[in-house]
Parts: structure tokens; sequence; C-alpha cells
């Protein structure tokens, strides 16, 4: 079955890898290109073959049966309102509405079950997948009590104007100047910043997205206590994870539930990953498995990913591939 497939936000971080990715995926499908203004004119080499970038407007969406949104939060909130209730299903990689009751936030490996043909889906944070890709398999054999998370996150989750920042920031320490700082609140050249978006109460929103995302996806009671970290690495998030079960569990189960996924790698005491050994990967790679002393049912882990493939590009075309399977049959 052949679809028509649009990328909205196509020169972005996530939608050059979504790209990347179709160009061995969905051969069936037509592709088309959408950027903002900035962008038109620029050309996309796609199977060989030049395509123009496309601005974002009615005409040219109408030929898309499937979009893949991302881009700013404002643009796919007034595609999906224009839309809500057209035939083009719609994967949104903003935050918008992700909380919203009528639109599925989908993990296909976790919760396919919410699916049942919406033409909005939403794609969950970066940081709540890859949590939750460990979180969900162990829920299935031991419950879990309590989970206390620190995410050390790359600026590529900022997007292409962090990591230029990031550039010129150590450039200007290297000639013993101040960097600047134009999208965070601090310098992130050489520094570390417990802020990941704005402030709401004592919380930050990237935390906020965290704990309501993993509550709506897993449907558990499971406690989450998050803390998010920006850290001048471009690319590659990486998570502390402490675990705290309601009972004791021992490390050869662990390690078992954690060999029957296919999107976890565990990585032996010493072979923890760097952030630029995950880049271009799909899997979490799970490290630093150990438990508290004398204590069985408290576990801690590093989690490190590629954000911009596990946390975006890979689960979007994850649901896509759900999409066009539930089609078929």
């Amino acid at each position: 079955m052949s679809y028509t497939l649009g990328i909205v936000g196509a020169t972005g971080l996530v939608g050059r890898a979504l790209i990347a990715q179709l160009q061995t995926k969905f051969l069936e499908s037509t592709c088309y290109f959408f950027a903002s203004d900035r962008s038109l004119g620029q050309n996309i080499v796609f199977r060989d073959a030049d395509h123009k970038v496309l601005p974002i407007n009615d005409e040219c969406l109408d030929r898309c049966d499937i979009l893949l949104a991302v881009t700013d939060g404002s643009i796919s909130q007034s595609l999906i309102e224009k839309r809500w209730y057209d035939h083009v299903a719609i994967i949104d990689n903003a935050s918008t509405f992700r909380l919203h009751p009528d639109v599925p936030l989908l993990i296909p490996e976790i919760n396919p079950d919410v699916y049942h043909g919406q033409t909005v889906i939403a794609n969950p944070n970066c940081t709540t997948i890859q949590l939750l890709l460990l979180l969900s398999p162990l829920l299935k054999h031991i419950p879990i009590g309590e989970c206390i998370v620190s995410s050390y996150q790359s600026v590529s989750g900022t997007g292409l104007a962090a990591m230029d920042e990031l550039t010129q920031g150590m450039r200007a320490l290297v000639d013993d100047q101040q960097p600047q700082s134009l999208l965070y609140p601090r310098p992130i050249a050489g520094n570390v910043i417990p802020q990941c978006d704005a402030f709401n109460g004592d919380w930050t929103l990237e935390e906020l997205k965290i704990m309501n995302e993993s509550a709506k996806i897993l449907k558990e009671s499971v406690t989450i206590h998050p803390t998010c970290v920006r850290v001048p690495v471009y690319q590659g998030h990486h998570l502390a994870v402490t675990v705290k079960f309601n009972k004791d569990i021992d490390r050869a189960t662990l390690e078992s539930i954690i060999h029957h996924q296919s999107r976890l790698t565990l990585c032996d005491r010493d072979s923890y990953p760097s952030s630029v050994a995950v880049v271009g990967s799909d899997n979490v790679f799970v490290s630093r498995m150990r438990h508290a002393p004398k204590d069985l049912s408290t576990w801690s882990f590093w989690l490190s990913a590629d954000n911009i493939r596990v946390g975006a590009a890979t689960n979007a075309m994850n649901i896509l591939h759900m999409i066009r399977d539930r089609c078929i049959k």
C-alpha cells in the first residue's frame, strides 16, 4: 500500500534524522519536505533525486496522507487545529497535545493499544521515551514504588541554534572571552545548567513533562522525581536512574528482563558508552547497574541514548510503521 508522506520541519535536526531513515524505508511511498520560510529554496537529496523544500501551507499539505510534524509547537498546533477531523494523520513531536485526552501519547513498544485510528498522535518527550523503554518492561515483572531520575541533556535537544551557540561559546573560552547566552539562562559552554526549559513553580517544564507523560503512558502509580540538567555536549542524553522496587530483585532477573528487550543494550561494568558512541543508534544503552548496599530492592542504572533518534525520529518512524501495518490488516 502506497502512502504520501510529508515531513514538516524537514531541515531541522529531527527532520534530517527522519529523512535519513526514510532513505531505505517505506520505499513505496512518495515524500514531500516542508519547512519555514527561511529554509525555502533549499534542496534535499532524497533517494538520489533533488527535492525542493516546500512552504507550510494548505495547498502543499493537501498532497499528503500522513504528516510527521517535527517543528515548532506553534506551527504544529496551527496545523493540527485546522486538520483535526481531516483524513490526514499527523504524528506530532511537539508537546502541545501530549496530554490531550483524545490524543494517544504513543511509544509503540509500550502502549500500542491506545491507537485506534486517531488522526493526531503525539510523540513523547525525548527523555520520557528513553526512561520508559527501561521502566515499562521492569514494571511488567515487578512493581515499582519510586524512581529518581537525573538527566544530563545535550544541547541538540534545543536545536541547531543551540549547537551553534555551544560551538561559539567554546571558541570564546579558548580565546579567554566570556561566552554569550542567547538560548539558556546561563552560558552553556564549559557549564552545567540545572534547568531545562522554563520554571513552573519549583519544577521545570522538562521535569513536568517526564512526570505527566510517564503517568499517561504507563497507567501505573509510579512516583517519579526528575531533575533535568543541560550539559555542554552536542548530541546524546544520559539518565542516572534509581528505581525503588516494592520487593527484592536479583541481578540475574534484571539482566534477563533487559536482554529480552530489542531496544535495550546491556553494557558490562567498564563498557558504559560515551555520548559520541550512541549517536546514530536506535537503542538505549544500560550500564552501571548496581544495587544499594544490603538492599536488593533499590537498583541504579545509567541510561545513554541518541536523543534525536531514540527520543524523536525513531519513535515517529515506529508509529508510522504501526499505522501502516494496522491499515494493511
